[in-house]
């Protein structure tokens, strides 16, 4: 569709009815003085909508809409909301024969700016579905004087695999509004998520260093804090046995220094990294777990650092004596 100032009319209008002509000269008229024209969307075709313009008949396809979808089934998912309502768009061509064909160019509608409130419930329509999460469709409570408002809820917001696996497209669920992701579009939870996990926050931190916080009064499995909120994991720490030792004999409330290596938004942890520079935390650890006082403002790499410690209870931190374990 050619971008230009005014449609292009092609037939003789002299043979329609009185009505048809009168409805026509009026449509004209409107088009010469550069007005836009309101349509209302009446009934869905396979490419795009029959609408009323003018109290006549036009033709609006999907990708001349005001608003986009990349996925074009959400249109047939959202035309009973749709029906009825008015919108405003341009002539682009009009012809004349035994009928008269209107197409109209929608892109020129101007819409109102959406507020929505952070964490508060809205109830949306399923417009797609993901193997990732849903797209739900807010438009319509606003009479789409806002256009689409659509967003994503992960699946991981769903708490269990068979909620997720329940909801269909064209379901009306309920959904919190967590903030726009770094693309400007609304990301959607429940209302126990923190937005900081699908607004873009986390991940532009992904790469930097940060403190952790641990959490560890009893010795046992310790807790991984970031910013005091998000909580975090060391993956497969467990297959690290001098590392894992060394992190459970840290202090509670002792602060590490961490790389955010990624987002487990399934179990809504941050992964981490225990950076080498954060030796001096991690040695103590070690070295305080085998009893051993070290001087401060002593540096060592973790090379040296297992040098420094006797073989054998080397041996035994990092799970490799098999002769201890042999003989118990």
């Amino acid at each position: 569709m050619k971008d230009i100032e005014s449609p292009a009319i092609e037939g003789n209008a002299d043979h329609l009815a009185d009505h048809l002509r009168e409805k026509l000269n009026f449509l004209q008229w409107k088009v010469q003085h550069g007005e836009h024209v309101p349509f209302r969307i009446e009934e869905i075709k396979e490419r795009g909508f029959l609408v009323k313009v003018c109290g006549l008949f036009a033709f609006v396809a999907f990708r001349y809409m005001p608003w986009y979808y990349s996925d074009l089934s959400v249109w047939p998912v959202i035309f009973p909301l749709l029906k009825g309502k008015v919108l405003f768009g341009r002539v682009h061509s009009i012809t004349i024969s035994e009928r008269i064909f209107i197409l109209l160019d929608g892109k020129v509608h101007v819409f109102k700016k959406y507020d929505l409130e952070h964490h508060t419930a809205y109830r949306g329509i399923v417009s797609r579905k993901s193997d990732y999460g849903v797209f739900v469709e807010l438009g319509h409570l606003f009479d789409w004087k806002c256009g689409s408002i659509e967003g994503l809820k992960h699946r991981s917001q769903f708490g269990k695999l068979k909620y997720f696996n329940e909801v269909q497209v064209g379901d009306k669920i309920e959904v919190y509004f967590l903030g726009m992701n770094a693309d400007g579009q609304p990301c959607f939870g429940n209302a126990r998520t923190d937005p900081a996990w699908y607004n873009g926050t986390l991940e532009a931190m992904t790469g930097q260093s940060v403190p952790v916080k641990v959490r560890n009064p009893y010795k046992m499995a310790p807790e991984l804090l970031v910013n005091g909120r998000f909580r975090g994991i060391i993956p497969d720490i467990d297959k690290k046995k001098m590392m894992c030792k060394a992190l459970n004999q840290l202090p509670d409330t002792a602060v590490i220094l961490c790389r955010l290596v990624g987002l487990n938004k399934k179990r809504n942890k941050l992964n981490l990294e225990w950076l080498a520079t954060d030796i001096e935390a991690y040695r103590e650890a070690v070295l305080l777990s085998l009893g051993v006082q070290l001087s401060s403002g002593v540096v060592l790499s973790e090379k040296a650092l297992i040098n420094r410690i006797d073989e054998k209870v080397f041996l035994q931190l990092t799970g490799q004596d098999q002769s201890s374990s042999s003989t118990r």
